[in-house]
């Protein structure tokens, strides 16, 4: 068949949501967005385990060592995408989603302690708070209309919803347990829109996001120097999986002559 005849069977089993399977013919650009978002995700999981990983020792209690010796094993486990395409992603989501509402209710469930503890402990809850949500916003990506992949992603169905759509899902959830708190999200412009039926915020510093992923972000050095190490030790994990797999290739081989 010719190349369009391939694109035809392609485009015709994203309309009707069939997933691509791994075997399929697919453009290459669709592959090179899905191998770009893969690195992209096994990144953020891999370091996502730096942070959890330090402050087990110093957890306060058994229950809470478990909880994060719990979700540092599931950001070991798994990459994540939201009703991608691409069937195996697809297929993954059953337990995805499981484990990221779990680490989601462990997050506020250590808010939700701290504040309802000690003068110091509610000020460590509004710190958190004050310090982590411009960057939190920041993590859907940058606006619809400056970011150069989610036309194309969303007309494939890689991704479902844009990530102005997802970050204003966001806000009108955080905005709402937040008063469960009795803590406040640092935006003065923060306020709910009866027109739009969503909550309205002020602007992210986009300069900031810049900077933050051309590298220089506060951890970035560390976690660069923790991944480079890593490599490196793994060095001889890496050499015994290719001697091994040389070894089986070559036994599989020579059986397959001799039954020959």
């Amino acid at each position: 068949m010719a190349v369009h005849d391939f694109e035809k069977i392609f485009n015709d089993k994203i309309d009707n949501e069939i997933k691509i399977e791994p075997k399929d013919w697919m453009p290459d650009a669709y592959r090179k967005t899905l191998i770009r978002q893969v690195s992209q995700h096994a990144h953020s999981e891999i370091v996502g385990m730096l942070p959890e990983g330090n402050w087990i020792s110093r957890a306060p209690s058994l229950k809470r060592k478990a909880i994060l010796i719990a979700k540092v094993q599931d950001e070991a486990g798994h990459v994540m995408l939201c009703r991608t395409s691409y069937g195996p992603y697809a297929r993954a989501m059953v337990r995805i989603c499981k484990e990221e509402s779990f680490h989601q209710r462990q997050g506020f469930d250590i808010l939700y302690t701290l504040s309802k503890g000690t003068k110091e402990q509610r000020e460590m809850c509004q710190d958190a708070i004050n310090r982590w949500w411009w960057p939190s916003l920041m993590m859907f990506g940058p606006h619809d209309n400056d970011s150069p992949h989610t036309d194309q992603s969303m007309k494939w169905k890689i991704k479902r919803m844009t990530n102005d759509e997802l970050r204003q899902r966001f806000v009108d959830m955080i905005a709402e347990q937040v008063k469960i708190l009795r803590m406040v999200l640092p935006d003065p412009e923060l306020k709910w829109n009866e027109e739009r039926k969503h909550y309205d915020f002020g602007e992210i510093n986009w300069e900031e996001f810049r900077n933050v992923v051309k590298g220089n972000g506060p951890c970035n050095k560390q976690r660069l120097e923790a991944r480079n190490k890593a490599w490196e030790e793994g060095a001889w994990v890496r050499k015994a999986a290719a001697t091994y797999a040389e070894k089986r290739k070559k036994k599989i081989s020579k059986g397959t002559l001799e039954a020959a």
